[in-house]
Order: C-alpha cells, then structure tokens, then sequence
C-alpha cells in the first residue's frame, strides 16, 4: 500500500468540479493568475519532527492551518493542498510525525508529534504572518484524519504533564476538517469519551470510491459528533478514491502528484470556504 492511512451524512453528495481559482506556485515560481505567490520553508524544534511552511510571499495577517498526512506517511504528501491553501491567503504548517505503530508506546509518539508540532506552531505562527486571532484550522487525512478528530477535541491532552516533552498545552482548533479518515484504525487511541471543545466546527470529507478507508467510517464518527452535539457536516465525493482529496493517484504502490484532481478541487474549496467563514 502506497504511504497513507485507510478510509457517507447531513449527507452532502458533492459532485467534484474543479475549483479553478486558487492554484499555489512553489517558491520562486509564476505568480498564479488569481492568488498569493507562495513561500515554503521547513523549521522544527527539539520537541518536534520537520514542519513544512507555506505562506503567501506578501505581507499580512494569516489564518493558521495544520495539515497533517497519513500514516507512515510524510509532510511533502500534504504539499500541494498546502500550497493552495496558502495561495488562498493562510499560513499552512505541514509537519512530519511518526506513524505506523499503533502499540501503547507508538501512539504515544504519534500523539507525541502531532501535539508538539501544534504547540510549537502556535509559538511561532506569527513570525510567519500567522494571526491566532482568525480561525484555527486542523486539516488532516487519512490517519491524520483521526489525529485531527481526537486530537482536535480533546482538552486535555497529557492532562498530567508528564507524557508531552513541549510545554504547556494549547487552545484546540476552531474548525477540524478531516479527509478520508481511517477511524477503524487506530483502535483505542480514538476516544469519544474524551472529547470536549464544543465549539469547534467539523467538516468530514469522504470518497464514495475509498477503498482504503471506506466512507462508512467517516459516516460512523459524523454520526457519533452529531450524538454530542457538534456542528458537524459530511461531505461526500462522488467517484473519489482514497488519494485524489489530497492531489494524488496511487501508480504501482506509490503516491504520485495529481494536480488537477477534481476531488482535490473540492477540498481546497471546503477549506478555503472555512477560513472565510466567521
């Protein structure tokens, strides 16, 4: 299986048109017609594996996204949506985290990881033009998915403070929107008995077509938010597989770029549309 995780509701059926405003160049490259040239830069820090950062090459004040990959997947799997994002106008963090052992000891270093990295960005975000005062957005898929559910909701992460190696803990994310979540996956490490933060607004994205993590576990978990309360909305792509929401195709077990993914059109829109939404 190509570097990923696995994975229908209101059911939302989305037909994947493509979105053709927003479309991020890489650092140094031709401004898009309608969007921000884009900046990319990594940083990291003793509590954290590498981030990616992608910033609009302007000045201003930025809404903050984390965008979290797959299991046993890497940070450049969330390039080309974060490039877009940020073309959009918001500072998007894309951090590595360690993945595919999902023994006690394992997910603690997954949570380790996805935890610290959104601490440190925090600290940090407004050396990038990143404004915490605008909405906070968590982006995850596939595994990341899951992280940016459980991890999104639950206040209070090493509560003890003797688990986390970062300091402090972290107001959760304003919006979650996770994509093609591989919530059958990780066992007890995904808990609705520990969700709080019921502010947040919830977008669950799935592909009608996912054979990797069906859509049917997104449509479990949107099904348990809404018997909690949350605000929380399904989306469903018609004809996506698991790979296309984030620009990729699967080629001989491999992830390879597919820029143009109606699916993955679909998605930008989804976050972009947040980030405007108050």
């Amino acid at each position: 299986m190509p570097r990923a995780g696995r994975c229908r509701t209101e059911v939302v059926a989305v037909p994947v048109v493509a979105v053709s405003v927003l479309v991020a160049s890489a650092c140094g490259g031709t401004p898009p017609d309608d969007g921000y040239r884009v900046t990319s830069q990594t940083v990291s820090d003793e509590t954290t594996q590498t981030i990616s950062v992608f910033a609009p090459d302007t000045d201003g004040s930025w809404s903050v996204v984390l965008a979290y990959h797959g299991n046993e997947g890497e940070r450049a799997d969330m390039a080309l949506l974060g490039e877009r994002v940020a073309a959009a106008g918001a500072v998007v963090f894309a951090p590595d985290y360690r993945s595919g052992d999902f023994s006690e000891s394992g997910l603690i270093e997954t949570v380790t990881d996805v935890e610290c990295a959104y601490r440190y960005v925090r600290g940090i975000a407004a050396d990038h033009g990143g404004d915490l005062q605008r909405p906070v957005v968590w982006v995850g898929w596939s595994l990341g998915a899951v992280w940016a559910v459980q991890g999104g909701l639950d206040e209070t992460v090493d509560d003890t403070g003797t688990i986390l190696p970062c300091p402090s803990d972290a107001p959760r994310p304003d919006v979650i929107i996770a994509v093609a979540g591989c919530f059958e996956e990780v066992g007890p490490g995904f808990d609705p008995d520990q969700w709080g933060n019921p502010d947040a607004r919830l977008i669950l994205v799935a592909g009608e077509a996912d054979t990797v993590c069906p859509a049917a576990e997104s449509q479990r978990v949107t099904e348990e938010l809404r018997a909690r309360d949350y605000d929380v909305r399904l989306v469903m792509l018609e004809g996506a597989d698991h790979f296309a929401p984030v620009f990729h195709r699967e080629e001989n077990g491999r992830l390879v770029d597919a820029p143009d993914e109606p699916a993955g059109q679909e998605v930008l829109r989804l976050i972009t549309d947040a980030l405007r939404d108050p």
